[in-house]
């Protein structure tokens, strides 16, 4: 159990990373050019430091236990 939590806190620390750097930074870049055209400074601000952080129900969620494999699964699936 202390391993599959260690490894889902190295994968969830990649994938935001990942996130913050090919989703959040181009994000942030494009939005900038709309802030010129807003007085509001407070406004501005919310806008360009927005946060994406993602839940770690995002893969929790797809990660079944697998109980047995049968001969006949392995057979199936090596055919």
């Amino acid at each position: 159990e202390e391993e599959r939590q260690t490894r889902l806190n190295e994968l969830m620390i990649a994938l935001q990373s990942k996130v913050d750097h090919q989703i959040i930074k181009p994000m942030q870049e494009d939005l900038s050019f709309l802030t010129r055209f807003i007085n509001d400074t407070d406004l501005n601000q919310r806008i360009l430091n927005q946060k994406l952080t993602l839940p770690t129900s995002i893969i929790t969620d797809l990660y079944q236990t697998q109980i047995q494999i049968t001969n006949q699964y392995v057979l199936t699936f090596s055919n």
